[in-house]
């Protein structure tokens, strides 16, 4: 018996039933108010669709022993975290359900909290700086501000974009009209770290000359309200096992100057994105022969216009400096450089460099556009042949250039760059005084392909530039450049570049899961299909398999994570849908009795019994039967509809 009925087998895993438990059983209740900052809307429905009180035992010993992060130790951190939060929200911050108590327990404990209290032009307010390290949905650092509105009733979440400067000052203020560039003025004369957390949840957002705040900060807070989601899915609702570190979080609020310049070029058939970061000093930890131990890393993120995370990386720099590199170091500042492959389209590009021994950072945000017929420019002060790898950040065609990303020189210097561009492009450098005509810059073919250039610059007179280039009516984004008078003396930075990269075709790899992340599996599996080198882990099997199921490529996601030791609660989710799509009905009973161990409803019961049928094993299909019953028997009793 082949009947299809049950292949929506697996729609409990996303359609919970909204159900009402009795009123008599005010302990359960009390015990999901309790857990309401931390539990997800799975979680939930889940809990009140239980008919008896030793499934929600059941159910609330598993809440927390899969949170637990450390399940070999007797004591369950997780909880104990949580209820020394909790402790401390209700003492503190006017309870859990205030906006103050609810950040509190979802974030933890602040590194800083600054208290704004009799200060006559604005507004009781509070500042809480975090250092976010466990949730890759956020950003790495965060200012939450909290305040009084008119100095009335408790703390709230100020929203920057949804409420202004204007809105931390005193009531005396709301009789005056006020720009918001006024407004934010007002603010900044009283504290600049206020000012500037009115702008932005992110520090270094917004643009302090007007006042003006960015979007982002919504997005942020959204993110925060929907934490408790994004541990259901690393919860046992959909994985096997603990997740780990889902509570602990570091905070910085040591932000320093520094300066990032991003530029696209093009890799092998398809565009990359170039990412130079240079923090205003770097500190470490000395070494005994007087040299310096370096842990830093570079955060990257793309998102979409409306908001979808396409990429999110880290690249780690830990490194060991002799005596030497770190006395030259200390000379010329150093550039940490970072390159990945993108897809066509409009981002939002959000890079922060964080210091892991000092907590020092800075971060920048820009918008950038990727054409795939665009003509390429990569600027310079140095060139060589490009080294024997693919994802050499500032390389293109067969030229490797060290890159300054203040991209200022001195008429003693030459600037140099590559070039992707038919033979017929033009390059020009731009004075940005009026009046002055444009400079011609001869191209010519590259070693290993593609076009260079070099410009000495002693007969170019001091000031600002563009590089400007155009191909056949098509024109690359200009760089800025900034040339000193002769006289000056400016040290060139070192440059740190990543270590090479590792596993399956990595800039292949990271395209496709761009592709998928922008709602395309179709050419994220494309470009699976062709990975030809290394061997993918556990996690990139299950990135791989998600996308073969978007893309009705069952066969493939059985192939991906059937040879997995350790499956996860998503692993066995896509194992069961890709069997049941092949008809292969041993595979989805066993992914139907590892899912039960998730909650024993009627539904999958059911689904059980038609899977057990399409087997012939009738007196097996008959007790899934039977238990669906009585699960719906209590159900109905429990005043389940």
């Amino acid at each position: 018996m082949r009947d299809r009925a049950w292949r929506c087998l697996l729609c409990f895993v996303t359609a919970g039933l909204a159900i009402r438990l009795p009123a008599a059983e005010d302990p359960w209740r009390a015990w999901l108010a309790e857990v309401a900052p931390i539990i997800g809307r799975l979680e939930r429905q889940t809990f009140l669709a239980l008919g008896t009180d030793e499934d929600r035992r059941r159910f609330q010993e598993m809440f927390w022993r899969v949170r637990d992060p450390r399940p070999e130790t007797p004591e369950n951190e997780f909880q104990a975290e949580f209820r020394r939060r909790t402790r401390v929200a209700e003492e503190r911050y006017d309870g859990i359900r205030s906006d103050r108590g609810r950040m509190y327990v979802l974030l933890g404990k602040p590194l800083e909290i600054r208290q704004y209290t009799g200060i006559q032009d604005l507004v009781e307010c509070q500042t809480w700086a975090y250092h976010n390290t466990e949730h890759p949905h956020l950003p790495p650092f965060l200012t939450l501000l909290f305040y009084r509105p008119r100095d009335s009733g408790g703390y709230e979440l100020f929203t920057p974009g949804l409420q202004g400067p204007a809105d931390l000052l005193a009531p005396q203020w709301a009789t005056r009209a006020l720009s918001r560039s006024e407004a934010y003025r007002t603010v900044a004369e009283n504290s600049p770290e206020l000012a500037q957390a009115s702008l932005s949840i992110v520090p270094g957002e917004g643009d302090p000359r007007t006042g003006n705040a960015v979007s982002s900060s919504a997005a942020v807070l959204g993110e925060i309200a929907r934490l408790p989601e994004r541990e259901d899915r690393s919860g046992y609702l959909q994985r096997f096992g603990p997740p780990r570190g889902t509570v602990a979080t570091r905070d910085s609020t040591r932000r320093i100057m520094g300066t990032v310049n991003l530029t696209v070029g093009a890799g092998d058939g398809y565009a990359t994105l170039h990412v130079a970061a240079l923090p205003d000093h770097l500190a470490g930890k000395a070494l005994a022969d007087g040299g310096l131990a370096v842990a830093a890393s570079l955060h990257l993120t793309l998102e979409s216009p409306e908001g979808a995370v396409i990429y999110r990386g880290e690249q780690r720099f830990d490194l060991s400096l002799e005596r030497r590199r770190k006395d030259e170091i200390d000379a010329r500042k150093v550039v940490f450089v970072q390159q990945i492959p993108v897809i066509e389209g409009s981002f939002r590009v959000f890079v922060t460099w964080i210091n892991h021994r000092s907590e020092e950072f800075f971060s920048r945000q820009a918008e950038i556009e990727v054409t795939g017929d665009a003509p390429r420019l990569l600027a310079g002060f140095a060139a060589r042949a490009r080294e024997p790898r693919t994802d050499s950040p500032f390389a293109l065609g067969g030229t490797q250039l060290t890159v300054d990303p203040r991209f200022v020189y001195t008429q003693r210097e030459t600037l140099t760059g590559a070039v992707a561009a038919s033979p017929a492009a033009s390059l020009t450098l731009q004075s940005d005084a009026a009046g002055v005509p444009a400079r011609p810059i001869p191209l010519r073919a590259g070693p290993g392909g593609g076009l260079t250039f070099s410009l000495p610059l002693r007969e170019v007179a001091p000031g600002g530039y563009r590089l400007t280039l155009l191909d056949g009516g098509r024109r690359a984004a200009p760089l800025p450049v900034r040339i000193e008078p002769g006289f000056l003396g400016l040290v060139k930075p070192l440059v740190l570049a990543p270590p090479a990269g590792s596993g399956p075709d990595p800039a292949r790899f990271v395209l496709a899961q761009e592709y998928f992340n922008a709602g395309d599996p179709a050419r994220a599996v494309a470009l699976f299909d062709r990975l030809t080198t290394g061997e993918p882990g556990a996690a990139a099997r299950l990135v791989m398999a998600r996308a073969y199921a978007a893309a009705k490529r069952p066969e493939r996601v059985l192939e991906l994570l059937a040879p997995l030791p350790r499956k996860e609660y998503a692993a066995w989710v896509l194992l069961t849908n890709a069997a049941i799509d092949l008809g292969r009905y041993d595979q989805v009973v066993e992914g139907l009795l590892r899912l039960r161990g998730y909650g024993d409803t009627a539904s999958l019961n059911r689904s059980l019994a038609a899977a057990y049928l399409s087997q012939g094993k009738t007196a097996a299909a008959a007790a899934c039967r039977r238990r669906a019953e009585e699960l719906e028997r209590r159900d109905r009793a429990a005043g389940t509809p």
